[in-house]
């Protein structure tokens, strides 16, 4: 998984699904098999959403979702979480901003739930609802997102943090 996280983070998005679908099939072979597998079709699902295959890309979140959407494991439920989060991107990229709003808030209770473990998903979540509530004018509700986002950011990360910075850069926006 760690060479197709490079290859996304390269552009390599070929690759990183060549890489992926072999993962997959490894993954079951895996103990922890569960987290595996649907981490790959997260993981799909997001090389999908970056060369706008938004049909592929549901597809593949939607399997996550459905495996996932019952565990009480943290790992999973963190996972869920994540697998929502992108599944509300194909949303908004398709002009659905009622369903991205309602997925990226259930995945904020999701990871909320969680007590810290999800702490630096939570603020990403929080920082994409408030992209999405900027450009639809709510400019008091990105605001107050984005400044949560940020405290939580720094509370884990550290104000230096990639993440930390990306949510400050929204803010001045």
């Amino acid at each position: 998984i760690s060479a197709a996280k490079g290859a996304y983070q390269q552009g390599e998005f070929r690759q990183c699904e060549t890489l992926l679908f072999r993962a997959i099939e490894q993954g079951k072979l895996l103990k922890e098999h569960e987290f595996a597998v649907n981490a790959c079709h997260v993981g799909l699902g997001a090389v999908y959403i970056a060369i706008a295959k938004f049909s592929d890309a549901q597809k593949h979140l939607d399997q996550a979702m459905h495996a996932l959407s019952g565990s009480s494991e943290p790992a999973l439920r963190e996972l869920y979480a994540v697998a929502l989060r992108f599944h509300a991107q194909v949303y908004l990229e398709l002009g659905d901003h009622a369903s991205c709003e309602r997925e990226l808030r259930q995945a904020m209770q999701l990871l909320e739930e969680l007590d810290g473990d999800g702490a630096v998903q939570l603020a990403s979540v929080m920082s994409d609802l408030a992209v999405m509530y900027a450009a639809d004018g709510k400019l008091s509700e990105a605001r107050d997102l984005l400044f949560s986002s940020m405290e939580l950011l720094e509370l884990t990360l550290g104000s230096g943090n990639a993440e930390y910075m990306r949510a400050s850069m929204i803010y001045s926006v």
